[in-house]
């Protein structure tokens, strides 16, 4: 498979990612690679402006493959929004666990270059399952899930080491 149509999406709360989003969009680039980077609010910002930015949803049809650089919650979130175009998704861990987001952010241009020039990656499958909520027969909730879905009566934790 040949990727010739990238979309980067990161965790921009997070402190280095705008510098790694950057870093990877450059080397990108110089491989010939078209390069969409999803920014949300941070669009304007100076080190954008020599890439295609906006919002992942408008590049649907044309994306070959995303990279996401952030932990798993931000891969997940991408691949709700991805997940009826069928568009691969490479995980470069920011987080702290990273069991979906398998490559580490140390090894990332290393790592790009054996899937994008070595052809040296295996595409693995996942299932989906869709989760609803139901009241008085009324759909409240319709959520598509690629890991797993958690039922509380309250707020969610987060994952600990």
């Amino acid at each position: 498979m040949q990727f010739n149509r990238v979309a980067l999406v990161g965790k921009y709360n997070a402190n280095t990612v705008i510098e790694h989003i950057v870093k990877l969009a450059w080397h990108l680039k110089k491989l010939g690679i078209t390069v969409y980077i999803d920014c949300a609010d941070i669009c304007n910002i100076a080190e954008f402006s020599d890439f295609t930015t906006g919002n992942i949803s408008s590049w649907l049809n044309e994306l070959d493959v995303v990279i996401v650089i952030g932990g798993d919650g931000t891969l997940l979130s991408v691949a709700r929004k991805i997940v009826d175009n069928n568009i691969p998704m490479i995980g470069v861990n920011q987080g702290r666990l990273g069991f979906m987001t398998d490559i580490a952010i140390d090894h990332m241009i290393e790592m790009i270059d054996e899937i994008f020039i070595k052809n040296n990656y295996s595409i693995e499958s996942r299932s989906l399952i869709n989760a609803q909520v139901i009241r008085n027969e009324e759909i409240l909730v319709s959520q598509i899930a690629l890991n797993d879905i958690v039922v509380s009566r309250g707020a969610i934790g987060n994952m600990i080491e």
